[in-house]
């Protein structure tokens, strides 16, 4: 209970970049939970960047700043 998960989607033929914002986040970690390997974003400013390519997707958790996982 009390996690917070991101979900971004492309559904089109080709790549996008993707900024989401992330109220009440000025500096966040998500890790991204489907990868088979640890990937993180960094979100700075209350935002997050994302590259995606075609048809491709993100399900991230946010990593508390003291997580060493």
């Amino acid at each position: 209970g009390g996690e917070t998960i991101l979900v971004a989607m492309n559904l089109s033929n080709r790549k996008c970049a993707v900024t989401v914002d992330l109220p009440g986040s000025r500096n966040t970690r998500l890790r991204d939970l489907m990868s088979t390997k640890p990937t993180e974003y960094t979100a700075s400013e209350g935002q997050v960047k994302l590259a995606l390519g075609a048809f491709d997707f993100v399900v991230a958790k946010y990593v508390s700043p003291d997580s060493t996982r």
